[in-house]
């Protein structure tokens, strides 16, 4: 006998369809519930009442191998079909990862994310910043895995994982497995697992790494860089932050997280403590990087613990990358460039001015390895202050004149209202009358005078001293 309460449907109970909208179009409510799942995604289905209700659904099982559960996505002809394709397949990653859609969490308290952050947030040997950054690393690239169990994660799932990323991201791939690596035998250490799934990439599944070795070429490259650095729309302080790298050779996060407390603005120098090798380092300024700190420090609108703010107001700055390519295509220089290639570029200029190996180490502070330098050698000594500024004040005269053709050229284009008005001068050289005065006086008494000497012959001379410029070009004396 033909059924005449059945409303008809071209698609069985149990075949699947690519659901599109001429498919959503042809559903018709049946007596019983029924699903229309879809062939490309597998787990999206359409739930269709007696009613004549339809909702869209995702569904997967729990973990990759427990059991199934199901979530609904939204309404037939509320929700468009793209979204809720789009936000399904967030849900069947989620549950395959282990998140139960009903609990909201791994059917496990100790996740991979939870064991990635608690190694990290916990390692004595580790920066708070660079773990954050580490953490930040494995979470975004191990997403399919974080939820899951971290004792469930199979040897053979975790190479399969491997090796289908390692073909289109090879050096991020190795980079986070060593992290992953790293993660799994502390959790072993701490008998928080077994056995650790990473152990089954050997050297043979590892790419070859080559170290970058990107600088910009002083005669080419570098001065576009430098005339485009001047020119590009860019935040001044991204342009502030790529000068102070370029001028000394710090490293970029170093760089981007500088605290006030440690520039010394007396001694004219910044003192790092939490460095990358843990050894503090004293960069003098150079004449160019005192202009820059010292415009920033007297900006009304300074942050009160970091040179570089980001534009929240919450935080250091911590990516400078899209004013760093708006600058290279002003350039047109095509090749990539990173912040980091700004310290090599740094290298090559040291290397241009003849400097040692030796002298370019100390000022990237690159571990020497002995116990003198470590442990003996002070780093605040008026003598390598004055050496190394010498030193960072040709760099800074080079990169100057490459940019500006004038030897000052930037610091008066840019940070006037860092200069002392003795270098407010069109040469550029400082025009000390004190010093000069007092090196007269010193030649007809054929024997040096002390400061206050000169303050008792000559009070209307002792006037015009300026010891804050003396400490910066390191002349001051005390009496």
């Amino acid at each position: 006998m033909k059924q005449t309460n059945v409303v008809q449907l071209g698609v069985n109970r149990n075949s699947r369809v690519h659901i599109t909208q001429k498919v959503l179009n042809d559903i018709k409510p049946r007596m019983n519930t029924y699903y229309v799942r879809d062939s490309k995604l597998i787990g999206f289905a359409i739930k269709v009442n007696p009613k004549g209700q339809a909702k869209y659904i995702a569904e997967s099982r729990l973990g990759g191998s427990g059991r199934n559960k199901r979530q609904e996505v939204g309404v037939v002809g509320v929700v468009s079909l793209n979204n809720a394709r789009k936000k399904a397949r967030e849900i069947i990653s989620a549950i395959q990862s282990g998140v139960d859609p009903l609990e909201g969490k791994s059917k496990s308290d100790l996740t991979l994310r939870h064991l990635v952050e608690r190694y990290y947030k916990s390692n004595q040997r580790i920066k708070p910043a660079r773990a954050d950054e580490y953490i930040n690393d494995v979470i975004t690239f191990m997403s399919p895995l974080l939820n899951r169990d971290a004792s469930d994660i199979s040897a053979e799932e975790y190479l399969t994982y491997f090796q289908k990323n390692v073909i289109k991201r090879p050096t991020r791939t190795d980079r986070v497995h060593r992290q992953v690596k790293a993660v799994y035998n502390y959790a072993i250490k701490k008998r928080l697992v077994k056995d650790n799934p990473t152990d089954i990439v050997t050297t043979h599944d590892r790419p070859v790494i080559k170290p970058r070795e990107r600088s910009l070429s002083l005669d080419f490259e570098l001065p576009k860089f430098l005339k485009a650095l001047v020119e590009t729309d860019i935040s001044q302080t991204a342009r502030d932050a790529l000068w102070l790298i370029l001028s000394t050779g710090m490293r970029k996060t170093e760089a981007l997280s500088l605290r006030w407390e440690e520039v010394d603005f007396f001694r004219y120098i910044l003192l790092l403590q939490d460095t990358k090798n843990k050894n503090s380092h004293m960069i003098p300024m150079s004449n160019l990087v005192r202009s820059i700190l010292v415009k920033r420090f007297n900006s009304p609108n300074r942050d009160e613990n970091f040179v570089f703010p980001n534009a929240t107001g919450t935080g250091a700055i911590s990516d400078i990358r899209k004013p760093m390519q708006k600058i290279l295509e002003e350039a047109e220089i095509n090749e990539s460039v990173a912040p980091h290639d700004l310290r090599r570029t740094f290298t090559a200029i040291g290397q241009y001015h003849g400097l040692e190996i030796y002298e370019i180490k100390a000022l990237l502070n690159h571990v020497d390895g002995s116990v003198t330098e470590k442990h003996y050698t002070d780093k605040t000594s008026p003598t390598l202050i004055r050496k190394r500024r010498v030193l960072l004040n040709k760099f800074s005269e080079y990169l100057e004149k490459l940019a500006s053709g004038e030897r000052c050229g930037v610091r008066y284009g840019f940070y006037a209202e860092g200069l002392f008005e003795e270098e407010r001068v069109d040469s550029g050289d400082v025009s000390y009358t004190y010093l000069d005065a007092k090196q007269e006086i010193e030649q007809k008494v054929r024997h040096e005078l002390t400061h206050s000497d000169v303050q008792q012959r000559s009070p209307g001379l002792y006037k015009l001293r300026n010891e804050a410029l003396e400490r910066a070009y390191d002349i001051w004396e005390m009496d």
